[in-house]
């Protein structure tokens, strides 16, 4: 037993919820966000994956973790949460930079975001059923679940607004139903799904629940978390099932086939301890030490290797064969296995720049991640910047684990060409949307009501005025 690695996990895990605790209690700052989404990734992938290979120190993908990568990561696992924390509220304070976020300030009337919501998950589903390959296929796929995500958060507003509205209803219950089948077809794994499925807290909790108190916020969120986490174990029963194989060599599967399995699952739910042992369990802390192990001893440190992999990802590998590929894709290589391997943020981070490199992906994420729920906060009234803001919620929480490059770049693309659409739709539209009376807000407020001014009664916590 790696008895540091183990403490240090233990306090890392600690702190976190102690973070959502004190969110919920003090009000000041937002239980869901982007802060904090990315925080229940580490929690999972990061301490909990570091608790489980100090205390087993077992062989996992070829490799047994030593003393030395062990004591590395239990200095390295809080280091890099403190630096992220403290640069979050970097971010929270730095006007200037939110300033180059979009608002999306479009008229919210019920037919501006039904329609919306229709065209984004039709889209989406669209999408999963056309069978196109190859470097196009790949494209269009990174698509798919920002739009699922968008249109099913839209669904939900509509929904909470007009709740004894029969066509609110059906619209929820269409838009979860094609956003499932449309993030687990393909090659797709569990995180387009998850966005998914994130995306009805996100809506409902920047709608209406963050005005209720603590218990109410903490056991409304700890429900709908437990449905998700059980409907993915439950749909772990089906997912390689009856698969084929796409263009990337892993299992995949086609609309009909899926559609069929999703029916058979809600008519006969299968639910083993495996499946939730599977969602659990993580060897994301074992391929960092690996990396820690084995960077810059056997293979040599890559500064910048994911900013130029995002940077060069667009080009077709067939015009550029050398171009820089992802560490998760080099990993495997290195552990010699054929697993979908997660080399974790501080795995990315210790391959670039060693500890350097930790300081550095700790303060980038933490003030781009700051910004981004400073934005939040200043355009709240929109239920289209909440709903394309949440757009990659399933790739933020797998950000802990990696492969980081990839996931960035998963999580930019679903949020960017959300806002495409939308801003699209609304050049086409609002002429006519506009012609409606405003959607009432959820709750009891007024359509004219302004849900930054509840903030009011909050502490600041890192903020300073809009104009800083």
């Amino acid at each position: 037993m790696h008895t540091a690695l183990a403490a240090s996990s233990i306090l890392t895990g600690s702190w976190i919820l102690l973070i959502f605790i004190w969110n919920l209690v003090a009000r000041r700052a937002e239980v869901l966000g982007w802060r904090n989404v990315f925080l229940l990734g580490y929690l999972h992938f990061v301490a909990l994956g570091g608790y489980f290979a100090a205390t087993t120190n077992e062989e996992v993908n070829n490799y047994v973790p030593s003393e030395h990568a062990a004591g590395v990561l239990a200095v390295a696992q809080p280091l890099f949460l403190l630096v992220y924390l403290l640069f979050d509220m970097v971010g929270r304070r730095t006007g200037s930079l939110e300033r180059l976020v979009p608002r999306l300030n479009m008229t919210v009337t019920a037919p501006a975001i039904v329609i919306t919501s229709v065209l984004l998950t039709g889209s989406a589903l669209f999408l999963a059923a056309i069978p196109i390959g190859g470097y196009l296929g790949g494209v269009l796929g990174q698509f798919r679940g920002g739009l699922a995500a968008s249109g099913l958060a839209l669904a939900v507003y509509f929904f909470l607004a007009q709740r004894f509205n029969p066509a609110s209803i059906v619209l929820l219950v269409l838009s979860l139903g094609a956003g499932i089948l449309a993030t687990t077809v393909g090659e797709s794994g569990r995180r387009l799904a998850l966005g998914v499925l994130i995306a009805v807290p996100w809506m409902w909790y920047f709608a209406t629940l963050r005005l209720r108190g603590p218990i109410a916020v903490s056991t409304s969120l700890l429900a709908i978390g437990t449905a998700g986490v059980i409907a993915l174990a439950v749909y772990g029963s089906v997912r390689h099932q009856d698969a084929g194989f796409g263009g990337g060599g892993r299992a995949a599967i086609d609309v009909g086939t899926r559609a069929e399995q999703i029916s058979e699952l809600i008519s006969n739910p299968r639910f083993e301890a495996r499946m939730l042992d599977n969602l659990i369990y993580t060897d994301t802390s074992h391929n960092t030490m690996f990396i820690i192990d084995t960077y810059p001893n056997q293979y040599d440190v890559h500064p910048l290797n994911d900013a130029t992999y995002i940077i060069t990802n667009p080009i077709p590998r067939a015009l550029w064969p050398d171009k820089p590929r992802g560490l998760g894709d080099r990993l495997r290589d290195e552990m010699g296995t054929v697993a979908n391997l997660g080399p974790g943020i501080i795995g990315h981070a210790w391959a670039s720049w060693m500890w350097l490199g930790i300081v550095g992906y700790a303060a980038a994420f933490g003030i781009a991640f700051g910004v981004l729920d400073r934005a939040l906060r200043h355009r709240i009234d929109s239920p289209f910047f909440i709903a394309a803001s949440g757009a990659g919620m399933g790739n933020m929480v797998a950000m802990a684990r990696g492969d980081v490059a990839l996931f960035v770049i998963q999580v930019v693309t679903a949020v960017l060409i959300t806002v495409v659409i939308m801003v699209v739709i609304a050049a086409i539209l609002e002429p006519i949307t506009r012609a409606f009376p405003p959607l009432r807000r959820p709750g009891k407020q007024p359509a004219d009501h302004s849900a930054e001014d509840d903030y009011e009664q909050w502490s600041d916590y890192g903020f300073e005025s809009e104009d800083a």
